[in-house]
């Protein structure tokens, strides 16, 4: 049996009124970080080692116009693979994001609201879709996380299950941006329940929450406040995940 790949640490980068931001429990008038030029930031991170960037377009999801310019302007700018998603509801996103150089497209509300839909974009574009799973009190959460929908976490992945989907995005938000350390029993209840490779976002505060993850099975995990605020040193990612 070969070694599963070791945890990947992706950089965030979360756009909003053209800059890169950081908001709390996803509330657009709770941002507890900013940055004017998100291609330098990003570009920082990659010298630094990081090996991907996971982008979300915050003014798409939030309907608050979108930063379709500036992404492209920073995966242009990557040398490394980017995932993105933000606003993505007709299948036609997807694949212009997948032409301007992304890796990985991530869907989130119509993907939860509508499975035929879903169906369709993941057999068009296999093995490059992530869905976002965005989790508050046991129910995933739809429009740029500002309505729970009816659908668990469980039986969302159960759903999921017989599709080519490149990976599940599971955030929780009820800890996101309060640098409160992660939730391994969700992650690692998502793990067990997931048929794709799980992505984990969320108050991943520590090197030890990174370890954590990984030795549950976590295919990656997102850092968002914990990078901006250097919570997390560069050079303890260096040494471990970084390299």
């Amino acid at each position: 049996m070969s070694q599963r790949e070791r945890l990947q640490v992706l950089a965030a980068i979360d756009l909003l009124d053209g800059r890169a931001v950081q908001l709390v429990q996803g509330n657009p008038e709770a941002t507890e970080f900013a940055d004017d030029d998100p291609v330098a930031l990003a570009q920082g991170w990659i010298e630094a080692g990081c090996p991907g960037l996971h982008m979300v377009d915050l003014g798409g999801a939030l309907d608050r116009g979108q930063n379709r310019d500036l992404a492209t302007r920073l995966i242009d700018a990557s040398d490394v693979p980017v995932q993105i998603g933000g606003g993505v509801r007709v299948a036609d996103d997807v694949e212009r994001w997948l032409d301007a150089g992304a890796e990985r497209v991530i869907v989130g509300t119509r993907a939860v609201t509508d499975p035929a839909w879903l169906r369709r974009v993941a057999e068009r574009f296999p093995e490059e879709v992530v869905v976002a799973a965005d989790v508050r009190d046991g129910k995933v959460l739809v429009r740029g996380w500002q309505e729970a929908s009816e659908e668990t976490l469980e039986s969302l992945l159960e759903r999921l299950a017989p599709l080519p989907l490149a990976g599940v995005l599971v955030t929780d938000v009820n800890r996101e941006g309060q640098m409160r350390g992660a939730d391994l029993g969700l992650f690692g209840r998502a793990v067990k329940a997931s048929a794709h490779p799980l992505i984990a976002a969320g108050s991943v505060t520590s090197i030890e929450d990174l370890r954590a993850l990984d030795e549950r099975g976590v295919h990656a995990a997102v850092l968002g406040m914990t990078l901006a605020t250097g919570t997390i040193e560069i050079a303890a990612l260096q040494q471990e995940f970084w390299k």
